[in-house]
């Protein structure tokens, strides 16, 4: 295809998922949207013409052909940071990259944990790759599997117990992960309908429900996408390791990325007043600064932390009729914007100094500061 570029082969398994890409250069072929090979035509019986047509056109790309109007084989441009484009190949080639060392086959189709590993040091060296790849450190996930194990251990005696009441073979608790999907078992059920309801840890388990409801509506929907069997929405487990389908991946990535990170930073809030003239009384100023401050103390919820700033408030795009409301002036020239510079009381680069006017005529230029 090219001398500038290198291609991945790509091998499926017989479930359909990816199972080999050579190659961890810019450029990778991943099949579908989650690289996945596509479904074979539904309904009764399928003809081997009709089967045979149905493949055909999705080598050729088709995009009616394929689940969720993908097209066939695509090549996917790795940009800065990792997306569901990507697929979970495409995040185990990242992190095995910043190792300095190309993802196995086995590394490629196993989802990659959110959580990091046991070790300072290799916790260490998983959240610089994923800060790198992601743009953040993966922390919900590791945090509600935490409280996954403690409850279980204060429900089972032994991790012998817990195998046996869920049909699993985990070594200790600590290896114990989140459940991708509606349990069999229904001890493993009840197991995590109690743990759902729990108060701790709800905080973050109650916006990610949220987060789903808002964005599916209904559990059939949120099923259909991420290829579950959830019963309702409010038991959808926080994901500690990377989800199959593209459209959960998105959610995820969304929810950590943006939902929670703007969680994080909405207990800070700017009150902001006008001023019509920058060159005011300052000590005016700083008096209703004052006033205002003591006002936003007394009304303001216990938890959140201000700032109160004036701002330039002559002109407002959406608010302000030309001529009516607005003059015409000198623009960002105007004197009353630009005010002499006083020490404490304005920003480097805001303003000029101050002095006297300078001399006009004469045999000299003088520069202005």
């Amino acid at each position: 295809v090219g001398q500038d570029r290198l291609i991945s082969g790509v091998a499926f398994s017989p479930d359909g998922r990816t199972v080999a890409s050579a190659g961890a250069d810019s450029t990778v072929i991943l099949w579908g949207a989650t690289g996945r090979a596509p479904a074979a035509p539904r309904g009764g019986d399928v003809s081997p013409e009709e089967l045979e047509a149905h493949w055909a056109a999705l080598a050729a790309g088709d995009p009616e052909r394929v689940e969720g109007g993908a097209a066939g084989p695509r090549e996917v441009r790795r940009g800065a940071a990792w997306t569901p484009e990507e697929g979970n190949a495409g995040l185990a080639d990242r992190l095995a990259s910043a190792e300095g060392r190309e993802a196995t086959a086995i590394e490629q189709v196993t989802p990659v944990p959110l959580a990091p590993p046991a070790g300072e040091d290799a916790a260490r060296r998983w959240r610089g790759a994923m800060e790198a790849a992601l743009g953040f450190v993966p922390a919900a996930g590791a945090a509600e599997r935490a409280l996954w194990q403690r409850f279980l251990r204060g429900r089972y005696d032994d991790v012998a117990g817990l195998n046996a009441a869920h049909g699993t073979s985990h070594p200790d608790f600590g290896a114990v992960p989140l459940p991708a999907d509606w349990p069999s078992a229904e001890a493993h059920r009840t197991d995590w309908r109690d743990f759902s309801a729990r108060a701790d840890g709800g905080r973050v388990r109650g916006r990610w429900h949220d987060f789903l409801a808002r964005r599916y509506r209904r559990v059939e929907r949120l099923n259909r996408a991420w290829e579950t069997a959830w019963p309702e929405i409010g038991l959808a487990a926080l994901p500690d390791a990377l989800p199959q389908t593209a459209a959960a991946q998105t959610d995820w990535l969304h929810f950590e990325r943006q939902v929670l990170a703007m969680h994080r930073t909405a207990h800070r809030f700017s009150v902001l007043l006008p001023v019509a003239d920058v060159a005011a009384d300052p000590y005016e100023l700083e008096a209703r600064l004052g006033l205002a401050r003591r006002i936003v103390e007394l009304e303001k919820p216990a938890h959140t932390v201000f700032d109160v700033r004036y701002y330039w408030a002559f002109f407002r795009v959406g608010e302000a009729r030309l001529e009516t409301d607005t003059q015409i002036g000198a623009g960002s020239r105007a004197p009353e914007l630009v005010p002499d510079a006083v020490l404490g009381r304005t920003y480097v680069g805001a303003s000029f100094v101050g002095g006297p006017a300078a001399p006009t005529g004469g045999d000299r230029l003088v520069l202005a500061c």
